[in-house]
């Protein structure tokens, strides 16, 4: 679940951007959303172009990434789980 109705769009804008099917739905009395993505493919085909380098060429105006303190915490708690395939990702290959 997203907690917003932007985080929901923006997750739909990636889905059709890696070519899955999205769709949101409303639980029943709750009235939360609940997202779900799927391939409509037997197999996955990866985009040719990683998301921020196509939109960078879409955009004239470059792309700046937020630093803030909720980033960096989600860095912080991503590296302590055992789990995370991000934990080997430094701060430093996320500036380049």
């Amino acid at each position: 679940m997203f907690e917003n109705s932007l985080e929901r769009a923006l997750a739909h804008a990636i889905a059709q951007f890696l070519m899955l099917k999205s769709k949101s739905i409303s639980v029943r009395g709750s009235g939360e959303r609940l997202t779900e993505f799927r391939n409509p493919r037997a197999f996955y085909i990866p985009p040719h172009v990683r998301l921020i380098p196509y939109l960078s060429s879409i955009r004239s105006e470059p792309i700046e990434i937020p630093r803030s303190s909720t980033l960096e915490e989600d860095a912080r708690e991503k590296e302590q789980s055992p789990d995370s395939s991000f934990s080997e990702v430094d701060q430093e290959s996320l500036d380049s």
